[in-house]
């Protein structure tokens, strides 16, 4: 293998067993703390992707699976646009919005939605918004639901929004390495046979494989609790 990869996956064996190591020596209770730290000190390279498609389109909508890390990611959005930020995991902010979506939206800054499909019922508002002004950067949407699946009222901003799909972290996301094996190695065809074997066995490859990229499965103190 050569260095480039070999040092990318050195590292990311070492970033696991890190996590791991904190996690068993801190226990479970601080699982949460862990999450919430692996979320901060690994970079997504979806974050710079979102803010490009913020600038240009009215409402970006952000689609993934629980904990894969949206919350976060629009936490850190929020922080660096400004505006309010809605979180519809909340029951008493969800039965406001549910109530008047028009009036929880108001307002000159960006609105930042979590887990927008609580309340579908703020779509129609948002349309109503853009039938007003369909300027770029309004809104930016989390949602845990596929947008299709909604009720067909809810899909009232097909066609006027970007979605973006935010996966588990990528190998790469958690070395802090380039995600462009294949170019690296296609560079360095030329030498390839001066590099050293590569010391990286079968087992670490399944080990890396199988732990996958979700943060609270990284951050587990063992495999059998990362496996339940």
């Amino acid at each position: 293998m050569d260095e480039a990869p070999q040092r990318a996956l050195t590292a990311l064996v070492q970033s696991w067993q890190f996590w791991s190591l904190q996690a068993g020596s801190s226990g479970v209770q601080s699982w949460d703390g862990l999450v919430d730290d692996m979320s901060r000190l690994i970079p997504r390279r979806i974050y710079d992707i979102a803010l490009e498609r913020q600038r240009e389109s009215p409402v970006v909508l952000l689609e993934g699976s629980r904990v894969v890390g949206k919350s976060r990611l629009l936490r850190q959005l929020t922080d660096h646009l400004g505006g309010q930020l809605l979180d519809l995991d909340d029951l008493d902010t969800r039965a406001a919005v549910t109530r008047d979506p028009a009036t929880m939206i108001a307002g000159d800054g960006p609105v930042l939605i979590d887990e927008y499909q609580h309340a579908p019922v703020v779509l129609d508002a948002i349309k109503a918004q853009l039938n007003i002004s369909s300027r770029p950067g309004q809104f930016i949407l989390t949602g845990s639901a596929h947008h299709e699946s909604l009720p067909r009222a809810a899909q009232a901003l097909t066609g006027r929004l970007q979605r973006l799909p935010i996966l588990p972290l990528a190998q790469s996301e958690l070395t802090g390495t380039r995600p462009d094996l294949v170019r690296q190695l296609i560079d360095a065809s030329s030498h390839a046979r001066a590099v050293p074997p590569s010391t990286t066995s079968r087992e670490d490859y399944v080990n890396l494989v199988v732990r996958g990229g979700f943060h609270i499965a990284l951050a587990a103190p063992s495999d059998r609790a990362r496996w339940r």
